[in-house]
């Protein structure tokens, strides 16, 4: 059985039991395991895939983690939003606070215990509850099941971070359907802007919103003039926005089609 990070588990017994892990492929000896309870039933669960007695919490940021609870003793390395980690003890310092967690890190296999700070953290149950769900959504293939957990979660009364991340979610697993009626010409004044991305990639053309076929890229900072737009907005990395439409710019850079608005800047 596999259960859901963040999952409360009843402990029969605080001390780890050393025990063999036996999988179809090989038996490893004298591994550290829990003995718990889930559902009425006795399990064990690896002791580096659990902790005792903390604070179930969730990330709404990208938390930035640090060795010991001060800003020099910060690590090239973060927790992406709707983390779910184990919250320890608050330490504050210049004004700061820190909490201690633990979290499983992937790349390693192995339980980590680092420092974030606590702006970047929500012990809110709804909050949790809802990345959770998400969690389940990714691990189905079944797409009313998914559909009906997302909407499940996004009645949940959670933060403006986590709403996020599940809408992201449900656009990244049913992207937004643009059609003919969703789309608006400006016949009159067409505004002006450029495009713009902060790692000076290229924007992508597209001959329709959303998916439609790439007829050309422009370059970032670019002029462009803008002859209309969709009634409604799609999120892609994490930016939310509607489609514009660009008219070619007469020197054959690039060609007539929509850009994402996520990466359009308007002129005053």
């Amino acid at each position: 059985m596999e259960v859901l990070s963040g999952l409360k588990l009843e402990l029969l017994s605080p001390e780890p039991v050393l025990k063999d892990l036996v999988t179809s492929k090989e038996t490893t000896p004298n591994i550290s395991f829990y003995h718990v309870k889930y559902q009425g039933k006795e399990y064990y669960i690896r002791e580096n895939e659990a902790t005792i007695g903390t604070t179930v919490g969730v990330t709404t940021e990208k938390a930035v983690l640090f060795t010991n609870p001060r800003l020099s003793d910060f690590r090239n390395a973060y927790l992406e939003p709707g983390t779910i980690l184990s919250c320890g003890k608050t330490v504050t310092q210049n004004d700061l606070k820190f909490v201690e967690v633990e979290f499983y890190d992937t790349s390693a296999w192995t339980k980590r215990t680092r420092y974030i700070l606590q702006d970047d953290i929500s012990n809110n149950a709804a909050d949790i509850e809802a990345i959770q769900l998400v969690q389940k959504v990714l691990s189905l293939s079944d797409k009313n099941l998914q559909k009906e957990l997302l909407a499940s979660a996004r009645q949940l009364n959670v933060c403006s971070e986590i709403f996020a991340i599940i809408y992201e979610t449900e656009q990244s697993l049913f992207p937004t359907e643009f059609t003919e009626n969703d789309i608006e010409l400006f016949s009159d004044i067409t505004p002006s802007g450029k495009v713009f991305t902060e790692d000076g990639a290229k924007v992508n053309i597209r001959a329709f919103p959303g998916t439609g076929d790439v007829v050309g890229q422009v370059d970032t900072n670019t002029p462009i003039r803008i002859t209309g737009q969709t009634t409604k907005s799609q999120t892609i990395e994490g930016l939310t926005a509607n489609w514009y439409k660009i008219a070619p710019n007469g020197t054959g850079e690039f060609p007539e089609g929509w850009v994402f608005g996520g990466y359009v800047i308007f002129n005053e």
